[in-house]
């Protein structure tokens, strides 16, 4: 099976020969969706309204319309800048200093089978100290 889309992915082991290795699709999705959730609105030059505002709301106070807010945020910009998935669900959860975020999404392959796919990241959220 050839795949639809070729490209970087994460993670690169910091050797040239994982850098330039071909990636599959889920890989390549699974990067892209990454980069977009983390990418903020305003920091693509040329495309200001490229991103998502969820790194904004990743140190917010941890209420459910906080939830709420960085659901539709992901939601948002999915729907909107990547038209090869069909959002199925997003969700995540904070524990220990890590963010878990989960995506599931339908895709549709070269021969026209619907696929569904679920993409698990995990983020370290680095404690800042207080400044003195």
């Amino acid at each position: 099976m050839t795949d639809f889309w070729k490209g970087l992915s994460l993670p690169w082991t910091g050797s040239l020969a994982s850098f330039l290795s071909v990636k599959n699709d889920e890989d390549v999705l699974a990067t892209d969706l990454v980069w977009l959730i983390f990418t903020s609105k305003g920091e693509r030059f040329m495309q200001p309204e490229l991103g998502c505002d969820a790194r904004k709301l990743v140190f917010s106070e941890n209420r459910p319309e906080t939830s709420e807010r960085f659901i539709q945020a992901i939601r948002d910009a999915l729907v909107a800048y990547d038209d090869r998935i069909e959002l199925v669900d997003a969700s995540y959860a904070i524990s220990n200093n890590t963010l878990d975020l989960k995506v599931t999404f339908t895709r549709t392959d070269q021969q026209g089978s619907i696929n569904t796919h679920t993409i698990q990241q995990s983020f370290s959220l680095q404690t800042v100290g207080a400044i003195s």
